[in-house]
């Protein structure tokens, strides 16, 4: 079983407003509406979650004659990607397999660190930068390596006629609540969009308690509320961190 397609998942919120199929809400066709509102969902649970099946592993090519990179935009099966935030990056030196993890600083603290970047302080990179589309490395790298980012990239929109969702199968009827109390909404239907948006929330909350036990639980849902605070890595801006490498 797989997650449904676009056009899946318009008819089963159809289903849930009465079968209407045809017509329009506020001047748009139904499906334009319901399609919507599905990328409404998708975005939504995509923005607030580090999804397992939106996670992606890319690569940087590092040389010793340059310490900025650009941002993956392809993951290691060429497929276009857009990162949303880095888990973690290794550092292996040509002929190396299990490489080195290397330290994420704010662009602000690496600046107060360590300011001026030059080809004086050459070795194997221990901390990355993000600053825009560039990925920064400090030392200077001493050498060719390749650099392993592991990612969470966000979804392609979804399309009436294309393939499954990113999200997973887990997901399908969570997106199909949430798009029915969306829809309802457009419609001036309050009561039942109320009604809706308590049913998907309920889902939620059962996919979540059926998460608990993952390895991954707190890192692929570290932004549910009720989680607690996690710590950033910055022992300046979180009282929770000690030091630079934890």
């Amino acid at each position: 079983m797989s997650a449904k397609t676009g056009n899946e998942l318009i008819t089963a919120v159809e289903q849930f407003i009465g079968g209407r199929t045809t017509g329009t809400i506020g001047g748009v066709a139904i499906p334009d509406v319901v399609l919507d509102s599905l990328n409404r969902g998708l975005w939504k649970f995509s923005r607030r979650y580090d999804i397992a099946t939106l996670q992606r592993e890319a690569t940087i090519a590092v040389v010793s004659t340059a310490y900025v990179y650009a941002v993956p935009v392809l993951d290691k099966d060429s497929n276009t990607i857009r990162i949303k935030n880095i888990l973690s990056c290794t550092m292996l030196r040509s002929g190396e397999t299990t490489g080195v993890t290397i330290q994420r600083l704010t662009h602000q603290k690496r600046t107060q660190l360590f300011p001026h970047v030059t080809t004086d302080n050459q070795s194997r990179p221990s901390y990355y930068t993000v600053f825009g589309t560039n990925l920064e490395l400090y030392p200077y790298p001493d050498d060719a390596y390749t650099l392993r980012l592991f990612v969470n990239i966000w979804p392609n929109d979804l399309a009436a006629s294309g393939t499954s969702h990113s999200l997973g199968e887990e997901w399908d009827d969570i997106l199909v609540e949430f798009a029915v109390a969306d829809v309802y909404a457009k419609m001036q239907q309050m009561e039942d969009a109320a009604y809706w948006q308590a049913v998907y929330r309920d889902s939620l909350k059962q996919l979540r308690a059926s998460l608990i036990d993952s390895p991954d639980f707190i890192m692929d849902m570290r932004h549910v509320d009720d989680l607690g605070t996690i710590p950033t890595g910055d022992p300046q801006n979180d009282p929770f961190t000690h030091s630079w490498n934890s």
